[in-house]
């Protein structure tokens, strides 16, 4: 499978920058790009593992309710 990717959007852009400042083994970095990918193969339906997703998103939302509270 092929997932196309608008460069142009913000979550894309700010991502490459983490990337291009060699913040790609940063654990929520990894896990934000995983995050789409996984979202992704649901959206077209064809995810082998939809409960599977479930483990990544209890991974990220820690951190996530830490930037909405201003960290």
């Amino acid at each position: 499978r092929i997932l196309e990717v608008n460069p142009r959007h913000p979550i894309i852009r700010n991502l490459a920058t983490q990337l291009t400042r060699g913040k790609a083994d940063n654990i929520r970095l990894t896990t934000t790009i995983r995050l789409l990918y996984e979202n992704a193969l649901l959206a077209d339906g064809i995810h082998p593992n939809p409960a599977g997703v479930e483990v990544i998103v209890e991974r990220i939302l820690p951190h996530v309710v830490t930037w909405l509270n201003g960290a």
